[in-house]
């Protein structure tokens, strides 16, 4: 219902590493240039990057607690219908 349409690309790279038998860090950059619209919205990401970084920890057998935060900066563009 909304006419959807993706163009662009994204590339990613990520790496992690264990840092004890329970514990790692990981880390990921991407690149975006890409733009999606709908009936609603135009959104454009031009040269954007974003940053992320994690953790992950196995508290016990039935249990894994993780966290992440990302921050990224480029050139964003967002419209959205009937609003100025």
């Amino acid at each position: 219902p909304y006419d959807n349409d993706n163009n662009g690309y994204r590339i990613t790279a990520a790496y992690a590493k264990a840092i004890s038998d329970s514990t790692s860090l990981g880390y990921s950059f991407a690149y975006f240039n890409d733009d999606y619209s709908n009936n609603l919205t135009q959104q454009e990401m031009t040269n954007g990057f974003r940053n992320t970084i994690g953790i992950v920890t196995k508290a016990s057998d039935v249990l894994t607690l993780g966290a992440s935060a990302f921050w990224g900066f480029g050139n964003r563009d967002i419209s959205v219908e009937g609003v100025d």
